[in-house]
């Protein structure tokens, strides 16, 4: 007697057995692979700004911008997901693909844009290119002027 092969099945006790780290460094590679093929172009235009995705540039009114690496990446982020608003947690995690609590992302991510808003002349400008939308995070602006019946109008800070 030949014994029949069973199919292999996962059961609800192996997927509960799983580490949550090794599922969560899974994930994020996945979406990095995603992110990549979805990718078409290396360079984004907005207004006076390039992100060059490819060089890791940037250039404000054709004048490079230094940026540090983790600025470049913020921007990068931000800007593949121009008129979006991206959480603090969220946006630092893609950064990082490392996980940080909701306290710990803000404040580093306000140093961060802090910096990045200064090297883009952003400060006191009356068409920045990075919003803070209150309660909700930070979004890349595409547009020249922010429309006056623009419902998050009123959340916008422009510190």
């Amino acid at each position: 007697m030949s014994a029949t092969p069973v199919p292999r099945t996962i059961s609800a006790a192996t997927v509960a057995r799983a580490d949550p780290a090794i599922v969560a460094a899974r994930v994020r590679a996945l979406l990095r692979r995603t992110d990549r093929a979805a990718r078409t172009g290396g360079a984004i235009n907005i207004r006076d700004l390039e992100i060059d995705l490819d060089a890791c540039q940037a250039s404000l009114v054709g004048q490079p911008v230094p940026l540090t690496p983790t600025e470049f990446r913020l921007l990068a982020v931000l800007a593949q997901s121009t008129g979006r608003v991206i959480d603090a947690r969220t946006l630092l995690s893609s950064v990082n693909n490392h996980d940080y609590t909701e306290r710990d992302a803000q404040n580093l991510v306000k140093v961060h844009i802090a910096n990045l808003r200064r090297k883009l002349n952003d400060s006191g400008s009356r068409n920045p290119y990075i919003l803070c939308v209150r309660g909700f995070g930070y979004m890349l602006e595409r547009r020249s002027r922010i429309r006056e019946d623009d419902p998050l109008a009123g959340l916008i800070e422009t510190d």
